[in-house]
């Protein structure tokens, strides 16, 4: 009798040994496939961060003057005579 609960003692041991054992190896093998995955992430991340800051940023629109570009016409709308204009003529 003794000694049928020494062994079931002895099992109980050896069978939380086993399981411990293969539970940490599942759990690390997770955590490194996470772990990649992460820096997969952050690496992919960091690339097109550096990418985007090498491009030149686009110029906001700004808001139109209310003047225009163009050449406006200082005049009242009278064309100048040319009478008094001495053209010369070679």
């Amino acid at each position: 009798m003794e000694n049928e609960i020494m062994y079931y003692v002895l099992y109980l041991v050896l069978g939380l040994l086993v399981g411990g054992i293969g539970t940490s190896w599942y759990l690390g093998k997770q955590i490194r496939d996470l772990k990649d995955r992460m820096l997969d992430k952050q690496t992919i991340a960091k690339l097109l961060k550096d990418e985007l800051q090498k491009k030149p940023k686009a110029h906001k629109p700004t808001r139109r003057s209310t003047h225009s570009k163009k050449r406006k016409y200082a005049g009242n709308g009278k064309k100048k005579s040319t009478k008094g204009i001495k053209i010369a003529r070679g």
